[in-house]
């Protein structure tokens, strides 16, 4: 259950952002949007301000901003009167920016996600699990590990980078764990 409200949940995200790219857009090149809605009919709920409805709809698998003057799936029979509000009376440059604009979201969207998980979590390190540091008084100090040297592998295992040799150690609290080294190239031969 839980897995089906997360995945909910992120496509509504994804779905909320991009729409409302299109919506900004409309706004900002003089559309007016009749209708902006989360999810497709029938209609839970929804609120009117100004010239826009704002839904939220039963059918979670997408979304949708409705424009004046734009011929759309519902084939509204709306006859296009070239009012300067209307989608269809707009410059192609404006149209495409207003079309595009729902993917260039999600675009920003995924960049933003990924420079603050970058910025909270880090880079993955990918290579060896080669020793950066070691504090006085720790497990790596006791057993003789230096910076620079070269874990080659745990319990027999070969080990083929930091991440799982952080997960193996981190499993097992406690427990004694037999790790072969390489010494870094200025301490000598290998260690175990």
């Amino acid at each position: 259950m839980t897995t089906i409200i997360s995945i909910i949940i992120t496509l509504g995200i994804i779905i909320f952002v991009h729409e409302l790219g299109h919506f900004l857009a409309a706004k900002l090149m003089g559309v007016r949007v009749e209708q902006f809605s989360l999810g497709f009919p029938p209609k839970m709920i929804s609120k009117k301000v100004g010239e826009t409805e704002y839904m939220l709809s039963w059918i979670p698998l997408g979304g949708y901003v409705k424009m004046s003057g734009m011929v759309d799936e519902s084939m509204d029979d709306k006859p296009l009167t070239g009012e300067p509000w209307e989608f269809m009376s707009k410059k192609y440059p404006q149209k495409l920016f207003v079309i595009t604009a729902g993917v260039m979201m999600n675009f920003l969207l995924a960049f933003a996600i990924y420079t603050v998980i970058t910025l909270w979590v880090g880079i993955g390190e990918i290579g060896p699990a080669k020793i950066g540091s070691v504090e006085p008084g720790t497990p790596a100090d006791s057993i003789g590990l230096l910076p620079g040297d070269l874990i080659v592998n745990v319990d027999g295992d070969t080990i083929p980078g930091w991440e799982v040799l952080s997960g193996y150690i981190h499993d097992r609290p406690g427990e004694e764990v037999f790790i072969s080294w390489q010494l870094c190239c200025h301490h000598g031969a290998e260690k175990r």
